[in-house]
């Protein structure tokens, strides 16, 4: 695995790449990075060249204040990375809030895309009442500061899962935010998304007619209409492949690394 610091519009964004062969992005949510695939990456980078990336405002990458962090801009930035890397064609893993950014750039670029796979996340507009609680918590000074300090990304990834997470775990998560400009920016990114976008963004799904892995646990907590959202996904794409995982949360990929890891190489595994 390489560790990759990459300038995009002059600012930098990290990633990790691992592996060789065709292309396929990992893109992270709320309040992750690419560590949410860590223990993942070895399984999938046999078969694939894997890019883990830590969108803006995330991670390791630049946490600007100065931005808005709608699609136009984690597009832009996806454009950067890919062009970096000298990408043309991949396939997508996204989960929680890299679920819109990865569906919203998929269905602007659908002749590039190869496959798909859509972890626990959101898409329609029609939000749960847990999304709008975020959306307003994320916006409020006082709430949101208690949210993005490491207190409240420690609840939030507990809340996530259905294991219990250890110390070293949940620092995986708290480190990269260590200063009140850098929760700041994480608050930002988890409220200037642009809702009135999902709706177009739904509409052009059916365009997407490329194998399709929809991957979820059925715990989640964060996101407890997540069957509803993989039983409406699974109407648009007849051909996609529906697996849900009982007894896993919110963020599957710390719950069952093994697990998410053996059904993401046997979806990748059936195309070579």
């Amino acid at each position: 695995m390489e560790s990759r610091t990459l300038s995009v519009d002059g600012r930098s964004i990290h990633c990790v790449v691992a592996g060789t062969g065709p292309v396929l992005l990992l893109l992270h949510g709320w309040p992750t990075h690419s560590g949410l695939y860590r223990n993942i990456l070895p399984a999938l980078s046999p078969h694939r060249r894997v890019i883990a990336l830590d969108l803006p405002g995330f991670g390791r990458s630049a946490k600007p204040t100065d931005v808005r962090y709608g699609f136009s801009f984690f597009s832009r930035v996806i454009d950067g990375v890919l062009e970096a890397l000298e990408v043309e064609d991949l396939g997508i893993v996204v989960h929680d809030l890299g679920g819109p950014i990865g569906l919203h750039w998929a269905v602007e670029h659908a002749e590039r895309i190869t496959e798909l796979a859509v972890l626990n996340t959101l898409v329609f507009t029609d939000f749960h009442w847990m999304v709008k609680l975020f959306m307003a918590s994320v916006s409020l000074p006082g709430v949101s500061r208690a949210i993005t300090s490491p207190y409240g990304i420690r609840g939030s990834m507990r809340l996530g899962m259905t294991t219990r997470p250890g110390r070293d775990v949940l620092d995986v998560y708290t480190t990269p935010f260590t200063s009140p400009s850098d929760r700041k920016a994480l608050a930002m990114a988890g409220r200037q998304l642009g809702l009135g976008k999902f709706g177009r963004i739904a509409e052009r799904l059916p365009t997407l007619k490329v194998p399709t892995l929809l991957l979820y646990g059925t715990g989640d907590r964060i996101l407890p209409d997540v069957e509803r959202t993989m039983t409406r996904l699974a109407e648009i794409w007849p051909h996609a492949t529906k697996t849900a995982l009982p007894g896993l949360g919110h963020f599957l990929q710390e719950d069952d690394p093994a697990l998410v890891g053996e059904h993401m190489v046997r979806f990748l595994g059936e195309r070579g």
